[in-house]
């Protein structure tokens, strides 16, 4: 069984490559109904993010990503994927959306989108537990128990004294419990 990052590239990320993100971006605005070529190069000349071109900032991200989170919340994937992918146009550098994109993928069982995204999300946020935790579980289920153990204890150091990340040192725990057995 290969591992989910064994062949990732992050450089091959669109985030990192914008030789195509002409088509990334008409498609994501696609997606929304939009199709205006005029627009769509006003986003790639500004660097790609659309928060810049549609006056749209971090408060309008943070929204987004609560839709996303309700709507994931509720079983309503494709809704909740919509919501990230637009919140990650907005502003392309937060690490949010790509979380939450990962935590879409996760549930629909694409294991290696949903790692790829939470690695995104952790390279824009180092100091992310919640994203090594995710990362883990999808090792896990990929029984890439080493991988795996390797995240919850990045988890675990990363969220040691934050009250915000006390869930992450519980799950964790109980996910390095699950690997000593399996060990």
């Amino acid at each position: 069984m290969s591992g989910l990052l064994d062949d990732f590239n992050p450089k091959a990320n669109p985030i990192f490559e914008r030789s195509d993100w002409r088509e990334i971006i008409k498609g994501s605005l696609d997606r929304f109904g939009i199709k205006n070529e005029a627009l769509i190069d006003e986003v790639i000349e500004s660097g790609g993010s659309m928060g810049s071109v549609l006056g749209l900032g971090p408060e309008h991200v943070a929204a987004l990503v609560q839709v996303g989170v309700d709507h994931l919340s509720k079983g309503h994937n494709d809704d909740a994927l919509n919501s990230f992918a637009f919140a990650a146009l907005i502003d392309p550098l937060d690490h949010r959306p790509y979380f939450g994109l990962g935590s879409v993928m996760q549930v629909k069982g694409d294991l290696k989108t949903a790692a790829q995204n939470y690695i995104m999300a952790m390279t824009l946020e180092p100091h992310f537990p919640f994203g090594y935790l995710r990362l883990g579980e999808c090792h896990m289920a990929n029984k890439e128990f080493d991988r795996a153990k390797e995240c919850f204890e990045t988890a675990k150091k990363i969220a040691a004294g934050r009250p915000d990340a006390k869930q992450v040192n519980a799950q964790a725990d109980r996910m390095l419990a699950v690997i000593a057995v399996k060990n």
